[in-house]
């Protein structure tokens, strides 16, 4: 949970898809679908300075920015095919993204 775009809200996954969700009344903010194919997912979406990294297996890691009415923008504005995690979520530590899939990765923030 966090305030993104102006409004706070809990973000995670369905069974296809990453939203939004109003933590007052429940309702459904947005909706992000993948663009390559379906994910597996497990892994947990990351609030980074008021953006959002995602890491999933099919659709490797992106970082997207929300617009000023609290929707997340479709279109990434970074993105990295190296870290692809199908079951572990990665974190962040200083600028840096951490993960540990057959071998460490570390993946720069500021410019993915």
């Amino acid at each position: 949970m966090g305030e993104l775009g102006g409004r706070p809200q809990i973000v995670g996954y369905d069974s296809g898809s990453l939203g939004g969700w109003n933590p007052d009344t429940g309702k459904r903010l947005w909706q992000h679908v993948p663009t390559e194919g379906s994910d597996f997912n497990v892994t947990t979406p990351l609030i980074h300075e008021g953006k959002l990294l995602l890491a999933t297996e099919n659709n490797a890691v992106r970082l997207h920015r929300f617009l000023k009415n609290g929707l997340l923008d479709d279109k990434p504005l970074k993105a990295n095919a190296s870290l692809a995690p199908d079951t572990c979520s990665p974190v962040i530590v200083a600028i840096g993204v951490r993960h540990s899939l057959r071998r460490m990765y570390c993946l720069d923030l500021r410019i993915i």
